[in-house]
Protein backbone atom coordinates (compact mmCIF):
# COMPACT_ATOMS: atom_id res chain seq x y z
CA UNK A 1 0.00 0.00 0.00
CA UNK A 2 1.28 3.28 -0.90
CA UNK A 3 -1.63 5.43 -0.03
CA UNK A 4 -4.54 4.57 1.81
CA UNK A 5 -7.34 7.70 2.43
CA UNK A 6 -10.99 8.02 4.07
CA UNK A 7 -12.66 11.24 3.68
CA UNK A 8 -16.33 12.42 4.28
CA UNK A 9 -19.06 13.03 1.20
CA UNK A 10 -21.39 15.41 2.14
CA UNK A 11 -24.88 17.01 -0.16
CA UNK A 12 -25.24 20.38 0.05
CA UNK A 13 -29.17 21.32 -0.08
CA UNK A 14 -30.91 23.97 1.36
CA UNK A 15 -27.49 25.85 2.47
CA UNK A 16 -27.13 22.55 5.01
CA UNK A 17 -24.30 20.74 5.04
CA UNK A 18 -25.02 16.81 5.39
CA UNK A 19 -22.85 13.96 5.88
CA UNK A 20 -23.87 11.38 3.42
CA UNK A 21 -20.89 8.79 3.69
CA UNK A 22 -17.69 8.30 3.47
CA UNK A 23 -14.95 6.96 0.44
CA UNK A 24 -11.82 5.38 1.13
CA UNK A 25 -9.26 4.88 -1.59
CA UNK A 26 -6.22 2.47 -1.57
CA UNK A 27 -3.20 3.39 -3.60
CA UNK A 28 -1.23 0.44 -4.02
CA UNK A 29 1.95 -0.83 -5.95
CA UNK A 30 2.60 -3.93 -7.79
CA UNK A 31 6.07 -5.21 -8.77
CA UNK A 32 7.07 -8.16 -10.67
CA UNK A 33 10.32 -9.24 -12.66
CA UNK A 34 8.05 -11.81 -15.32
CA UNK A 35 6.39 -9.48 -17.85
CA UNK A 36 4.32 -12.46 -18.52
CA UNK A 37 2.39 -11.93 -15.76
CA UNK A 38 1.75 -8.37 -15.65
CA UNK A 39 -1.46 -9.02 -17.97
CA UNK A 40 -2.68 -11.64 -15.79
CA UNK A 41 -2.02 -9.43 -12.66
CA UNK A 42 -3.72 -6.10 -14.38
CA UNK A 43 -6.87 -8.84 -15.74
CA UNK A 44 -7.16 -9.87 -11.82
CA UNK A 45 -7.00 -6.05 -10.41
CA UNK A 46 -9.85 -4.85 -12.84
CA UNK A 47 -11.77 -7.76 -12.42
CA UNK A 48 -11.67 -6.87 -8.79
CA UNK A 49 -12.95 -3.76 -9.15
CA UNK A 50 -10.20 -1.93 -9.26
CA UNK A 51 -9.23 1.31 -10.71
CA UNK A 52 -6.46 1.43 -12.56
CA UNK A 53 -4.33 4.61 -13.35
CA UNK A 54 -0.91 3.75 -14.68
CA UNK A 55 1.40 0.62 -15.78
CA UNK A 56 5.32 1.70 -15.67
CA UNK A 57 8.26 -0.25 -15.99
CA UNK A 58 11.55 0.59 -14.15
CA UNK A 59 14.73 -1.01 -13.59
CA UNK A 60 15.14 -1.70 -9.94
CA UNK A 61 17.69 0.34 -7.69
CA UNK A 62 20.34 -2.31 -7.77
CA UNK A 63 19.76 -2.43 -11.47
CA UNK A 64 19.98 1.26 -12.28
CA UNK A 65 23.27 1.25 -10.19
CA UNK A 66 24.99 -1.76 -11.56
CA UNK A 67 24.24 0.42 -15.21
CA UNK A 68 25.25 3.44 -13.75
CA UNK A 69 28.63 2.10 -12.65
CA UNK A 70 29.00 0.49 -15.92
CA UNK A 71 28.59 3.55 -17.90
CA UNK A 72 30.59 5.13 -15.93
CA UNK A 73 33.24 2.37 -16.12
CA UNK A 74 32.56 2.94 -20.23
CA UNK A 75 32.47 6.72 -20.10
CA UNK A 76 36.26 7.04 -18.13
CA UNK A 77 37.75 4.42 -20.43
CA UNK A 78 36.57 6.47 -23.43
CA UNK A 79 38.10 9.40 -22.19
CA UNK A 80 41.47 7.81 -21.66
CA UNK A 81 41.40 6.43 -25.33
CA UNK A 82 40.85 10.31 -26.51
CA UNK A 83 42.97 11.43 -24.15
CA UNK A 84 45.64 9.25 -25.45
CA UNK A 85 45.64 9.72 -28.95
CA UNK A 86 45.31 13.06 -28.71
CA UNK A 87 48.83 13.17 -26.64
CA UNK A 88 50.31 10.83 -29.26
CA UNK A 89 49.26 13.34 -31.81
CA UNK A 90 50.93 15.81 -29.82
CA UNK A 91 53.80 13.66 -29.45
CA UNK A 92 53.21 13.32 -25.76
CA UNK A 93 51.89 10.12 -23.38
CA UNK A 94 49.42 11.03 -20.98
CA UNK A 95 50.72 11.21 -17.46
CA UNK A 96 47.93 10.93 -14.98
CA UNK A 97 44.31 12.41 -14.17
CA UNK A 98 44.36 15.80 -12.98
CA UNK A 99 40.37 15.75 -12.14
CA UNK A 100 37.39 13.64 -12.75
CA UNK A 101 34.06 14.60 -12.00
CA UNK A 102 30.54 12.89 -13.42
CA UNK A 103 28.71 15.11 -15.41
CA UNK A 104 25.34 13.47 -15.86
CA UNK A 105 23.20 10.06 -15.25
CA UNK A 106 20.13 9.98 -17.34
CA UNK A 107 17.07 7.10 -16.73
CA UNK A 108 13.70 7.30 -17.77
CA UNK A 109 11.30 4.84 -17.54
CA UNK A 110 8.60 4.53 -19.68
CA UNK A 111 5.31 3.98 -19.03
CA UNK A 112 2.81 1.39 -20.87
CA UNK A 113 -0.44 3.21 -19.65
CA UNK A 114 -1.74 5.70 -17.93
CA UNK A 115 -5.06 7.01 -17.99
CA UNK A 116 -5.94 9.94 -19.15
CA UNK A 117 -7.83 11.25 -15.73
CA UNK A 118 -8.07 9.57 -12.26
CA UNK A 119 -11.67 9.36 -13.01
CA UNK A 120 -11.21 6.85 -16.43
CA UNK A 121 -11.07 3.91 -13.81
CA UNK A 122 -14.48 2.61 -15.31
CA UNK A 123 -14.85 0.16 -18.35
CA UNK A 124 -12.77 2.63 -20.82
CA UNK A 125 -9.69 3.04 -18.61
CA UNK A 126 -9.80 -0.35 -17.21
CA UNK A 127 -10.04 -1.89 -20.92
CA UNK A 128 -7.16 0.14 -22.25
CA UNK A 129 -5.17 -0.70 -19.49
CA UNK A 130 -6.05 -4.37 -19.95
CA UNK A 131 -5.23 -3.51 -24.23
CA UNK A 132 -2.04 -2.41 -22.76
CA UNK A 133 -1.10 -5.16 -20.59
CA UNK A 134 -1.76 -7.32 -22.99
CA UNK A 135 0.53 -6.29 -25.70
CA UNK A 136 3.65 -5.62 -24.18
CA UNK A 137 6.68 -5.12 -26.11
CA UNK A 138 10.49 -5.57 -25.31
CA UNK A 139 11.56 -2.01 -25.90
CA UNK A 140 15.05 -0.32 -25.15
CA UNK A 141 16.03 1.42 -22.39
CA UNK A 142 17.74 4.71 -22.32
CA UNK A 143 20.42 5.34 -19.74
CA UNK A 144 23.13 7.69 -20.30
CA UNK A 145 26.10 8.84 -18.20
CA UNK A 146 28.52 10.85 -18.70
CA UNK A 147 31.87 12.34 -17.10
CA UNK A 148 34.81 14.90 -17.62
CA UNK A 149 37.83 13.90 -17.27
CA UNK A 150 41.45 16.19 -17.12
CA UNK A 151 44.35 14.15 -18.27
CA UNK A 152 48.02 15.74 -17.47
CA UNK A 153 49.97 15.16 -20.68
Amino acid sequence: TEQFSIYPNYDYEKGKQELTGYTASQNIKIETADLKKVSAIVDSAASAGALISYINFELTLDNQNMYKAQLLEKATQDARIKAESIARGLGKGVKGVVSVSTNTYDYYPFPLFKAEDSSVGGAGGVAQAREAAASITPRQLEINAAVSVTFRI
